[in-house]
């Protein structure tokens, strides 16, 4: 078995009000060829726009705040996450060259297939969770480990819980989910991130949330032999 990756989502925090309301159609040249959508967002302080500019396997939205970049994987895919969202940084940047942010944030949502549905459960009994709680049909579990990545102290939150993804025969198939949400602190508001220099401290959440999965992979294995 092997973690196989869904979506990445690359989040760059900055400030985009003025982008959002005045700047409309320069995004619409930079995103030439890119499906655009609006929609209201309800939020505790009011509705908000969000512009989204989607094409093939990606989308990249814009919020007063924020910036993501979704690229959805596929192993045919000559191209990386990474390198795409780095492309598209790039590009900000020649339109925006004042541009800085004051948090960015990595999330990575990856399976592990589980055909037959056992590992989890395996996991549970041989934590001694059964043996405590009773025989259980359920378990997920929640688990943030601060990390420095990039001299940048990080919140990274991995969530596993039990799933189903689509094979190619669009059939719906039980898996493991892994959720790696890699974060800088909020308590920081210094815009200390340029646009042109993110690829180290993305490489680096990159990284931990591949290490993260291979470390539940590993549990996940050693429990089945030992069931």
């Amino acid at each position: 078995m092997k973690a196989l990756s869904i979506i990445d989502r690359y989040v760059f925090f900055a400030n985009f009000e003025k982008i959002v309301t005045e700047d409309i159609p320069t995004l619409v040249k930079l995103y030439d060829g890119a499906k655009m959508t609006q929609r209201q967002e309800p939020t505790p302080q009011g509705a908000i726009t969000v512009t989204s500019f989607a094409l093939k396997n990606t989308a990249i939205t814009f919020r007063k705040n924020r910036m993501d970049i979704e690229f959805a994987n596929n192993p045919t895919l000559p191209e990386s996450s990474l390198d795409f969202a780095v492309e598209q940084f790039a590009k900000l940047k020649q339109t925006y060259p004042d541009l800085a942010g004051n948090r960015i944030s990595y999330i990575g949502t990856s399976f592990i297939p589980n055909q037959q549905n056992e590992p989890l459960m395996d996991l549970v009994d041989n934590l001694g969770l059964s043996a405590a709680f009773g025989e259980s049909t359920e378990f997920n579990f929640r688990l943030n480990s601060p990390v420095v990545i990039s001299r940048e102290k990080c919140n990274a939150v991995l969530t596993v819980q039990p799933g189903n993804v689509q094979n190619q025969k669009k059939q719906n198939i039980p898996a493991i989910i892994c959720i790696n949400d890699i974060n800088t602190l909020a308590t920081d508001t210094t815009n200390r991130f340029e646009l042109d220099d993110l690829k180290e401290i993305f490489t680096g959440m990159l990284n931990k949330a591949v290490e993260k999965n291979e470390k539940v992979l590993a549990l996940i294995e050693d429990a089945t032999i030992a069931s």
